[in-house]
């Protein structure tokens, strides 16, 4: 088996990705950090833990173009080729793992120090990690959502029992206006995180 093909070859070929998955484990005890786990049917969860050990949790389903792109990103890089650490690591370095998940169920990780990763490694962590945050504000723009329409539906509430009050009415209004261009913005906002670019916007 050639260096250039240990990835490739793991991972199998590339109609059966859809039974394959990738996970990111980056938290550092002292600093906290973020967990990413994919799966091949691109169901994508997301971690982000705190210093003090807060949990805040993202999700975000996947095109399978998108799943096959990082699977191909790992194989272009030969990520299970990465050589390990040479050096012994700083006081408190963060150590991040990346896992492949075959279509068999086998698992293979690499590891390496958050200073001084290899390219291939790098690039990879770069993708994982834009997509672990991606997910995290797909949720949070989410749960802001849900927070902004239950808020617009009481002012829907109060604006007809204080019909009587045009002063009230007037400040009633206001504030759903405010709320309608809060929640056109946010919805914009979901829109463009939950949107991917095609195969040939991909395409250099």
């Amino acid at each position: 088996m050639s260096a250039a093909s240990i990835t490739r070859d793991f991972l199998g070929a590339e109609p059966t990705w859809q039974a394959a998955g990738i996970e990111m484990e980056d938290v550092q005890p002292l600093w906290g950090g973020h967990r990413l786990v994919i799966s091949g049917r691109g169901q994508a969860d997301a971690q982000s833990v705190s210093a003090d050990g807060k949990v805040t949790r993202g999700h975000l389903y996947l095109p399978a173009g998108e799943v096959r792109r990082l699977l191909a990103l790992c194989c272009e890089h030969d990520l299970l080729a990465t050589p390990p650490p040479t050096h012994p690591g700083l006081p408190d370095e963060a150590q991040p793992t990346i896992t492949l998940i075959n279509p068999a169920g086998e698992r293979r990780g690499v590891t390496a120090w958050a200073e001084g990763m290899a390219d291939g490694f790098a690039a990879v962590y770069k993708a994982l990690h834009a997509l672990a945050r991606r997910a995290l504000a797909v949720t949070a723009t989410r749960t802001r959502l849900a927070e902004l329409d239950a808020q617009l539906q009481e002012k829907g509430y109060a604006l007809d029992r204080f019909s009587h009050q045009p002063s009230v009415v007037t400040f009633i209004e206001q504030e759903i206006a405010g709320l309608e261009s809060q929640i056109a913005a946010h919805r914009q906002t979901l829109a463009r995180l939950t949107t991917f670019p095609s195969a040939k916007e991909h395409t250099p």
